[in-house]
């Protein structure tokens, strides 16, 4: 059976004592739903700009972010555009940075692939 789910430890940089949250989420959900549900998870409001960064590449609200981006910037994709199906491995990887004045940075690892039977 094909995964179905991915299980997420999100934890929140540089803080002590250390935050973090697991959740498990379809793995056909892009990253703007990726991100409703961390928002969810840590009580945050959603009032601030967002992205996530993977392999040195950007992900969010791509009129927004560019913006704001230099032109050192590295290109922005669109979040929506990106299915947590895109990523493979588990033990991979990457940043969530909410509120880019405070600069919550959260790391995402994947887990597991999990193969839920929706009945």
């Amino acid at each position: 059976m094909l995964p179905t789910e991915i299980q997420l430890h999100i934890s929140l940089d540089d803080v002590k004592p250390k935050v973090w949250r697991r959740v498990v989420v379809p793995i056909t959900w892009n990253l703007e739903q990726l991100h409703l549900v961390i928002q969810a998870a840590f009580n945050w409001q959603n009032r601030h700009n967002y992205e996530f960064q993977m392999g040195g590449l950007r992900f969010g609200n791509k009129a927004v972010l560019e913006e704001y981006a230099s032109p050192e910037s590295p290109q922005v994709f669109e979040h929506r555009a990106v299915t947590l199906r895109d990523f493979v491995g588990r033990g991979a990887s990457f940043i969530y940075a909410y509120d880019f004045g405070d600069d919550w940075r959260h790391t995402v690892k994947i887990e597991k692939y999990l193969a839920i039977d929706p009945a």
